[in-house]
């Protein structure tokens, strides 16, 4: 959009480690499942060599445990490898210590240098009565055996919660909606005082210009000072921010969740092999997008600066105001 001021989300999508469900082929969905010694090792690995920026403009992660312990020790990879590679160099057979992340999250997340925002709209696709239960069951065969263990417990549980990909996505384009909102707000900031320090500096060539210097005068230390006595009659500075601001966006989720995101904003743009039907109540099928533990998917939305109106508020509406081009960047 030449002539025009935009800004990019790049979106970097990252799958949680290899958890507990993971190895015993589980349904987890909203159930939680710790991450076992290869999904920690994996985490570790992807923060040290997955070729990941140092620094966000924000951090994001589902608030499902599994997902915020990838995050945090990712992060902290991240930060600590950074850190060392300014000193020395590391090599592919240094040993990974994985009991340095038998803490607590808490502990992990104190010892963070950036914050990580835990955001239950990027929580997994919710696989109500499949969840808790082997991966190879069918929803029906799941709802049979839900209704007879009621039975048998003399229990009146409601049916766990069941969502659809579109599910998913309208709760995830919320989000994604709030984050281009602040993005927005923060890039039209910028803006601002870029213009109104443009106009003060132009205020201040348009005086220069019509001061006599006089002789004894001694120069000026100040390096606003010294490049308006060298620009007599030069026009206004205009705004120093580039036409295009990239905003980095760390985002840690799950298969479910990262699957039906991709397919929403860049379905068009995967390879024709790839099954981009959406899945149904029995889980992914073979021919679908995968998403491996820790893989990292990178796609860049692109969204035209323009006038923000608050009275916006509908997903409909936000929709209709918050217009954007996405591109894949990566697919791993």
């Amino acid at each position: 959009m030449e002539g025009k001021h935009t800004i990019t989300l790049r979106l970097y999508l990252i799958r949680h480690g290899e958890t507990q469900a993971n190895l015993d082929n589980v349904v987890a969905g909203h159930m939680d499942s710790p991450l076992t010694e290869l999904g920690i090792r994996q985490a570790q690995a992807a923060g040290r060599y997955g070729e990941l920026p140092t620094t966000y403009w924000r951090r994001y992660s589902s608030d499902l445990g599994r997902a915020s312990m990838t995050a945090q020790i990712i992060l902290q990879e991240i930060s600590s490898f950074s850190l060392q590679s300014d000193t020395t160099t590391p090599t592919n057979s240094k040993m990974i210590n994985t009991s340095r992340y038998s803490e607590t999250k808490e502990t992990l997340s104190s010892s963070l240098p950036q914050v990580l925002r835990m955001e239950p709209r990027l929580r997994e696709r919710a696989k109500g009565v499949r969840e808790g239960r082997s991966k190879q069951m069918s929803f029906e065969q799941a709802v049979t055996l839900f209704h007879a263990e009621q039975q048998e417990e003399q229990s009146q549980k409601e049916m766990p919660l069941y969502e659809t990909e579109d599910d998913v996505w309208r709760r995830v384009q919320s989000w994604l909606f709030d984050i281009i909102q602040e993005a927005q707000a923060e890039y039209a900031m910028e803006c601002s005082v870029t213009a109104t320090n443009a106009d003060a500096v132009s205020a201040n060539t348009a005086i220069n210009t019509h001061t006599p210097q006089q002789q004894s005068s001694p120069p000026s230390s100040s390096p606003i000072d010294t490049t308006l006595t060298s620009t007599t009659n030069s026009p206004k500075p205009e705004s120093s921010l580039p036409n295009n601001k990239l905003y980095n966006v760390f985002v840690l989720s799950h298969s479910g969740t990262l699957r039906a995101v991709i397919r929403k904003l860049v379905g068009s743009q995967l390879p024709s092999t790839i099954d981009l039907t959406p899945a149904g109540k029995d889980g992914a099928r073979p021919g679908m997008l995968y998403i491996p533990n820790t893989s990292i998917t990178v796609i860049d939305i692109h969204v035209p600066q323009q006038e923000q109106d608050e009275e916006h508020s509908s997903v409909v509406q936000r929709q209709q105001q918050y217009s954007f081009d996405a591109k894949l960047v990566e697919l791993t």
